[in-house]
């Protein structure tokens, strides 16, 4: 019984160290056809000269006792788990099907008044900006401003 046992476990450590051995063949010789054993590599780590464009959104409101404060997308995203710039876009892009819904802009006035510490929002403006940064030059980034929406609150429009 024991010596039956110890064949086995022989037998299959043979097998998967022979397995092992066969892939890294296949992988040498006609480049894996699909990640069994290794994972793909990543592409480069992006441009290292030329231009880099960016979109990066500000939420500007205007609050009921005259205030007003300016938050980044990512500010007012800080609660996504992940994806943050998508998931504000998908949300709030001009084109967005989604941002004129009740649902939507009720999410937002509340978001918005928290990060103003319960201050009563009147109104958001969403300006598009896409940052281009100058990968060759240390100057400052330009900055192209696209759509301007503005968003009312508390039922007003």
């Amino acid at each position: 019984m024991r010596t039956t046992r110890n064949s086995l476990v022989r037998g299959i450590f043979i097998l998967a160290l022979t397995g092992f051995i066969v892939q890294v063949a296949v992988d040498e010789m006609w480049r894996e056809p699909y990640p069994g054993l290794f994972q793909p590599g990543f592409g480069g780590i992006g441009p290292v000269a030329g231009t880099v464009d960016s979109d990066e959104p500000t939420v500007t409101v205007d609050y009921a006792d005259g205030g007003s404060e300016t938050f980044s997308h990512l500010e007012v995203m800080a609660q996504a788990k992940s994806s943050p710039t998508r998931v504000f876009s998908t949300a709030f892009r001009p084109d967005s099907p989604r941002r004129d819904l009740p649902e939507t802009v009720a999410w937002l006035e509340e978001r918005v008044s928290v990060l103003a510490g319960g201050r009563e929002p009147v109104r958001a403006v969403i300006s598009w900006r896409t940052v281009h940064y100058d990968l060759d030059e240390d100057g400052p980034p330009r900055v192209t401003v696209g759509d301007r929406t503005v968003i009312p609150f508390g039922g007003q429009s």
